[in-house]
């Protein structure tokens, strides 16, 4: 789904909604699992969403932000578009600040491959929200809608799956999020952990790390032990939205 277009445009007119997690966990995720560079900028007036200074993944040069009257951002846009060996992402702020984001982001014309991404969680006035932001950017062929938290139960999303909507590609819900962003991680660096360390060699790194006279210190193990555990279910939710996001993209050939 990501590999057609040159900008992804994360932008809703509510706030609250997952755009923030769109655009700092999800997107660089999917776009690292498929071997694609990324660079990020946040159109945003009022606040700075990149928290992520333990980052491999989102290192500083990768993101910047910005304010929506800043002159230079539509052309600096461009100049990162043109070189072509990486994509952009736009976190496009919320409320007014969308709204020109929305502006800003369609005058670096027409040639610049688009996808614009709405998120919305469970309630439907939020819903409602992303059905106006996408009137609003008026290009429904390259608009997805992101249903962002859901849980095993999806009955809950009963309301928008009897809409009959095909343009949405669905983020579970997962604490993990939170855990990862308060370590000043990515979820993706937080699963990363798991992946370079197997089970049965953590656990006598800590054994050692943590034993003293052959005692071995269990609050510290178990602590450390337990952050390792959500690395790997952090590994396991990032696998769920890599196959939702390919699923869209076979939904997507079969179209063409």
């Amino acid at each position: 789904m990501l590999s057609n277009y040159d900008l992804i445009a994360v932008v809703g007119l509510k706030g609250g909604c997952g755009k923030t997690n769109t655009s700092w966990h999800v997107l660089p995720a999917v776009l690292q699992n498929q071997n694609q560079e990324f660079k990020i900028f946040e159109i945003d007036d009022n606040n700075s969403s990149y928290y992520f200074v333990n980052s491999n993944l989102i290192t500083a040069n990768k993101c910047q932000t910005v304010k929506t009257n800043d002159k230079n951002i539509v052309a600096q846009i461009v100049v990162d578009t043109i070189a072509g060996d990486q994509k952009i992402i736009i976190d496009g702020g919320g409320g007014n600040d969308s709204r020109k984001a929305i502006e800003l982001i369609k005058a670096v014309g027409e040639d610049v491959r688009k996808l614009w991404l709405i998120p919305f969680d469970r309630n439907i006035d939020n819903f409602k929200s992303a059905i106006e932001t996408s009137e609003l950017i008026g290009d429904p062929q390259n608009t997805v809608f992101v249903l962002n938290g859901y849980t095993a139960d999806k009955s809950e999303f009963d309301w928008f799956y009897s809409k009959k909507i095909d343009n949405y590609v669905e983020v579970p819900y997962s604490d993990l999020f939170h855990f990862s962003q308060e370590q000043k991680l990515t979820i993706y660096d937080l699963s990363q952990v798991s992946k370079s360390i197997p089970k049965s060699e953590i656990k006598q790194i800590l054994k050692g790390k943590f034993s003293k006279d052959g005692i071995l210190d269990q609050d510290k193990f178990i602590s450390k032990f337990n952050e390792y555990l959500k690395s790997e279910k952090a590994a396991e939710l990032l696998n769920e939205i890599f196959d939702n996001f390919a699923q869209k993209k076979s939904q997507n050939r079969k179209k063409n």
